[in-house]
């Protein structure tokens, strides 16, 4: 799993290390099928692992400030990345959790 960097992104983070956005670029990152611009690396490369910190937080990319994204688009627009992230995230595994639980029990029904 890794964010999506955005043009500001990479502009604002390259600036953070004192890099040029090229070698910014090449050094960290690539372009994935769709294009979005991906961390060559897993877990990411500004994961301090001794201590579980980003390294980057106060630059992060916009993708990392709002995981799990929850309030960002309609789950139905945004299922992939919901199944992606029951994984990685308990508070994603708990809402998927509850709303399986809520259907089961009737509370809920799907619009069609």
């Amino acid at each position: 799993m890794s964010p999506t960097y955005t043009q500001k992104d990479i502009a604002r983070i390259s600036a953070y290390l004192g890099m040029s956005q090229r070698a910014f670029r090449e050094k960290w990152l690539y372009k994935d099928r769709s294009g979005d611009w991906i961390n060559k690396e897993a877990p990411c490369q500004f994961l301090d692992l001794k201590t579980n910190h980003c390294q980057i937080y106060d630059v992060r990319p916009g993708d990392c400030a709002g995981f799990p994204h929850h309030g960002t688009k309609k789950i139905v627009e945004y299922g992939n990345v919901y199944k992606q992230n029951i994984a990685y995230c308990p508070a994603t595994y708990r809402l998927v959790t509850q709303m399986q639980e809520g259907f089961a029990e009737g509370k809920w029904e799907l619009k069609k």
